[in-house]
């Protein structure tokens, strides 16, 4: 009997999932013919079982063919995942809710902007413009991390393989949409002088929830972090944008010459532009001229082109604090961190350049071989430099099962992790092994600083 139940709480074997992966590369037929087969898993009494079949979803989603599932999903999600009526006394009753809720989240969010920001979010929120959705898709993203930190599986229930499986998926997930979270808080407020009144008062709304979801993004991966040697992830410290810029925004905001002075900012803004253009010209032209007086002149030197003058230092002020005041994600020992080297570029927004808290070069596959490092874009943000994503410590297959090969990446389910450092080309992260790859995890260096 205890060998029975013992078995019903393991995680889904990877022999039967491997299969399932591979369905979803022959595209919404696939997908749809696998729910036709979960359906009845989904609406069982047992809560093992409808664990496990929502893990199976979260695995397609994650390690499928990309954006396959969710584009299934995204038609009908409330009904595509429908369980069985879990109460919050049952067993498991409310982490079943939770996960479910989350699912049905990244559902919704990819069917309104077609993006999968756990595999293909890094760096669009950086470069998007308020223009082009930055405020919406910000929000979707903390729609995300909302419903993902509800899923908090360890601390109602007594934890086990099937909990705990699930728990690293989501600790994985949380990591990937924190960052892109952070990268488009920094972009908000690079934007805020720009906005109207009702952007900013939007952009406003989007810091302040992203303060609060920081304090929670903290607690989770403080609990990540006691279960590291049964999850096999390694937990790294990050930094994000400080969250003490609130009142600041606010006062501004509020200020009866609002108008005025953003009128003001983008007129500065438009002649910085326009004078860095004109000393542009201005220096080729005076280089024509340095080349025609050295034939006759050796010894002339040409004259400094004419530096442009920046912004009013009252706009650069509101927003130094953010280069000033970087602020850890997690603290384990009181001892400082070493300073680091800083690269500073010039900023056409008139602020200072912030820390994104992720180092330019990670790898998009902390499972795949580590790649060269990147490199450094003009759009850096400077600031000492820290990590993202998990570093496995052993195996991180917690299925343990044969090999299996990803038909689009080749990875492997059990390979090696790489590096973890900023998220330069987020993608999936595999958890499975795959034919033709060893089995034998080798240990990585972690490549991140405390």
């Amino acid at each position: 009997m205890s060998s029975s139940f013992e078995k019903s709480l393991a995680p889904p074997k990877s022999k039967y999932v491997e299969h399932i992966l591979v369905a979803t590369h022959a595209g919404e037929a696939g997908v749809a013919e696998i729910f036709r087969a979960l359906q009845n898993r989904l609406r069982d009494s047992t809560w093992t079982i409808v664990f496990k079949a929502l893990i199976i979803i979260h695995l397609m989603i994650r390690e499928g063919e990309p954006d396959v599932t969710l584009k299934y999903l995204a038609q009908a999600p409330a009904r595509r995942l429908a369980i069985n009526n879990f109460t919050e006394v049952q067993t498991q009753g409310h982490n079943i809710r939770t996960y479910t809720e989350y699912i049905v989240a990244r559902a919704k969010s990819f069917g309104s902007t077609r993006i999968d920001y756990v595999r293909n979010g890094e760096g669009r929120l950086k470069r998007l413009s308020v223009d082009k959705g930055l405020l919406r898709e910000t929000e979707q993203v903390q729609d995300q991390i909302h419903a993902l930190l509800q899923c908090d599986f360890l601390s109602q229930e007594p934890e086990n393989e099937i909990t705990l499986t699930a728990f690293r998926l989501l600790t994985m997930d949380l990591l990937a949409l924190f960052h892109v979270m952070n990268e488009g808080t920094i972009n908000v407020l690079e934007h805020y002088f720009e906005m109207s009144h009702t952007d900013a008062e939007r952009a406003l709304r989007i810091y302040r929830m992203f303060c609060r979801q920081t304090d929670a993004v903290v607690q989770y991966l403080s609990i990540a972090r006691l279960h590291e040697h049964s999850t096999r992830l390694e937990i790294p410290k990050i930094k994000h944008a400080p969250t003490s810029l609130g009142n600041s925004l606010e006062e501004y905001l509020n200020d009866k010459d609002f108008e005025i002075n953003r009128r003001q900012y983008l007129a500065q803004q438009e002649a910085k532009k326009s004078a860095k253009s004109n000393g542009s010209s201005k220096l080729l032209s005076e280089k024509k001229e340095t080349a025609r007086a050295d034939a006759s002149f050796p010894d002339s030197k040409p004259s400094q082109p004419q530096e442009s003058k920046g912004p009013a230092p009252d706009l650069i002020d509101f927003f130094e604090s953010i280069e000033q005041n970087q602020q850890p994600m997690a603290q384990q020992a009181p001892e400082p961190f070493q300073q680091q080297p800083q690269i500073q570029f010039p900023q056409q927004t008139g602020m200072m350049p912030q820390q994104t808290g992720f180092d330019p070069n990670f790898q998009s596959n902390p499972f795949g071989q580590q790649q060269q490092p990147q490199q450094l874009q003009p759009n850096f943000t400077g600031g000492s430099q820290s990590m993202l994503m998990p570093n496995v410590t052993g195996s991180t297959n917690p299925f343990r099962q044969s090999a299996f090969v990803n038909q689009q990446t080749g990875q492997g389910w059990q390979g090696t992790q790489g590096t973890m450092g900023g998220l330069e080309q987020l993608e999936t992260v595999s958890v499975f092994p795959r034919p033709g790859q060893p089995g034998a995890q080798q240990p990585q260096q972690t490549g991140w600083s405390g």
